[in-house]
């Protein structure tokens, strides 16, 4: 009985890979090209020989079907040939592939599964597994199972077990004796599904994936569990994927130069492990969790060099844990949070991404009440950004260093709690109404904070630097800026000019020092500033245009400036204290006229004494007697 061939193989065969075996020292290779989506719908599918045989009526499809007590060879939904395990000599009551081989060889087919050479088996029809059936793929008896590149052919399983022990696992051409290198053709894959399991340990799965559902490489499907651990996945169309999928682990694994994304955790998938994993070069997303995949945890793992992000949450993946991994040098982001709520990251590590760490809600999801707290977000072009109608969002003791461009960036109305961020162009942007920051301190960065056109921000307690301003309040903006229970825990300092406010700034129990200017408040502006301290090396508090008066209420509050006010001269019956302290040229100044005029004073005096010692001390000796 021939083999049924419903597709065309796709063009194109690219060259082989090297190096497969390493995960942290590779180099760039041109055999695993972006492919752009090519979905089908496998009808019938992998699983119908079980489900819905009579879907096979009528065609030509070939599959070796195990189930609990003997296997079947059928074509569409008719049987050929059927043999019990007990007839396999020296059968021990666990069915392996070898055992499963020896009885195909007895059939009118016995080329369907067959050992090619020690321990390497190749298969060119599906095999099924029907509820129940337990199967083992393991060494040393078993080394390689080559899946002959054709449509139909698979490993798969409906509630059924499978174990894959030390093998490699892989698509192959027969003509070429190699993999099937074309991510675009119709490449076998293995499949598991309905409440089944499947184990992958220290094993290789390359070069596997059709691009119809559940077909796309390793699949854990509809209520399946299992595990992989200490495997490979590598050049598959994904690397491994799960949809609704319950408690799969997936540990210690590497998924490498897979077409579009390393580790794909799909829909309905809950309680997943993904734990110490690395996952690089992918030309999507490392690690993707999308569709409601719920309650998990990825924790310790490494995603890096990847096409797209590192980590993802997309579309509703929910009240998941993000902790102590480390995603860098991705062409996207580094953890993205994208229409998820409820999700935790926490203590990770993400620099040379985008953006470090990336929050937002869309067309397609929600992103409510999200965590982004402890994490070190270094060296991205954005550092934390939270936008697109979030709600929620809370940042907490972020250390993010060496922006590109932005810290943080605030567009919803998010919350940020002790974030330090230092070597930016701005520091932490706020693009909406709404946001709260406490605690924030800023270090070498061009501006600390910056209120954006109709923004509005209340901050406290925070240490806010700038090399060019620390505070900018733009048009129709608003600031409220305090300390915390009427002491000046809100500073500052360390800028060209403090505050800069065209829009609204309410500032309360404040000191700004150490800057060239303290508050400037431009022909927009207007400000309020109580209870404060205000100490700087020229203008204290300076209102441009008309009305500087009414624009501005300084009231119990301290300036120490060579000017300390601009702009109005009416603020000193509000319980204010003024003082006119002289600048450094002034004191250079005085200093300068001082010491002129001792070393003349000590010029006029010094030459009189000298004449005078003269005429006590002679030269003439003096005769005694």
């Amino acid at each position: 009985m021939g083999v049924f061939v419903a597709f065309g193989k796709a063009r194109g065969v690219l060259a082989p890979t090297t190096n497969w075996a390493s995960p942290t020292q590779y180099v760039q290779q041109d055999d695993n090209p972006i492919v752009p989506r090519n979905r089908i719908r496998l009808l019938p599918d992998q699983f119908n020989a079980i489900t819905a045989p009579k879907k096979l009526v009528g065609t030509p499809i070939a599959n070796i079907v195990v189930r609990p007590d003997r296997v079947d060879l059928q074509t569409a939904d008719r049987v050929l040939f059927s043999a019990p395990f007990r007839s396999v000599p020296g059968f021990n009551g666990q069915l392996t592939l070898p055992d499963v081989a020896q009885i195909v060889a007895r059939s009118p087919n016995p080329d369907w599964l067959k050992q090619t050479s020690t321990g390497v088996f190749q298969l060119q029809v599906g095999i099924v597994q029907s509820p129940g059936s337990r199967m083992l793929v393991s060494a040393p008896e078993v080394t390689e199972v080559r899946l002959v590149s054709q449509p139909y052919v698979y490993i798969s399983g409906v509630g059924a077990s499978a174990q894959f022990r030390n093998v490699k696992v892989t698509s192959w051409i027969p003509a070429q004796n190699e993999p099937d290198r074309n991510p675009q053709a119709r490449r076998p894959f293995v499949s598991y599904d309905d409440g089944g399991r499947l184990d992958v340990s220290g094993s290789e799965i390359s070069y596997l994936g059709t691009d119809a559902s559940k077909a796309y490489g390793v699949s854990w499907g509809n209520g399946t569990t299992g595990q992989a651990d200490h495997s490979i996945f590598h050049h598959n169309l994904f690397g491994a994927y799960t949809g609704g999928a319950v408690g799969v682990a997936f540990r210690n694994n590497v998924f490498r130069n897979n077409s579009r994304y390393g580790l794909d955790p799909h829909t309905d998938s809950a309680g997943l492990i993904i734990e110490n994993n690395e996952a690089y070069q992918n030309n999507t997303h490392g690690i993707i969790f999308s569709k409601s995949v719920n309650h998990s945890v990825i924790t310790d793992n490494r995603s890096h060099d990847n096409g797209s992000n590192g980590i993802m949450m997309d579309e509703k993946c929910d009240f998941n844990l993000i902790k102590d991994n480390q995603t860098w040098n991705n062409r996207g982001d580094g953890i993205v949070l994208q229409g998820s709520s409820h999700d935790v990251v926490e203590n990770n590590k993400t620099s040379g991404n985008e953006v470090g760490v990336r929050v937002n809600a869309n067309n397609l999801g929600p992103a409510d009440s999200d965590q982004v707290r402890g994490n070190q977000v270094d060296g991205n072009k954005l550092g934390i950004q939270v936008y697109g109608g979030t709600r929620g969002t809370v940042t907490e003791t972020n250390t993010v260093t060496r922006s590109g461009d932005q810290g943080v960036q605030l567009a919803d109305p998010a919350r940020s709690v002790s974030d330090t961020i230092s070597g930016a162009r701005k520091a932490l942007v706020v693009r909406s109404v709404g946001a709260v920051v406490e605690g924030l301190k800023t270090s070498d960065v061009g501006r600390g904070l910056v209120v954006n056109d109709g923004a509005g921000v209340a901050v406290a307690s925070s240490q806010i630097t700038g090399q060019d301003i620390a505070i900018e309040v733009r048009p129709q903006a608003h600031l409220e800026l305090t300390g915390t229970d009427g002491g000046l825990l809100a500073t500052v300092s360390e800028a060209h000019k403090g505050l800069v406010v065209s829009g609204t700034a309410d500032l309360r129990d404040i000191t700004i020092q150490g800057v060239q200017r303290g508050v400037f408040v431009d022909s927009d502006g207007r400000a309020t500033i109580n209870s404060s301290a205000i100490l700087t090396r020229s203008k204290g508090v300076e209102v441009v245009g008309f009305n500087g008066r009414s624009r501005v209420q300084l009231e119990s509050s301290e300036v120490q400036a060579p000017i300390p006010l601009v702009g109005s001269t009416l603020w000193e019956k509000s319980g204010n204290t003024l003082s006119s302290i002289p600048s450094w040229l002034a004191v250079a100044g005085a200093l300068f006229v001082i010491l002129a005029t001792l070393l003349h004073i000590g010029h006029r005096v010094l030459v009189p004494m000298s004449h005078v010692r003269h005429k006590v001390h002679p030269l003439t000796p003096v005769h005694e007697g």
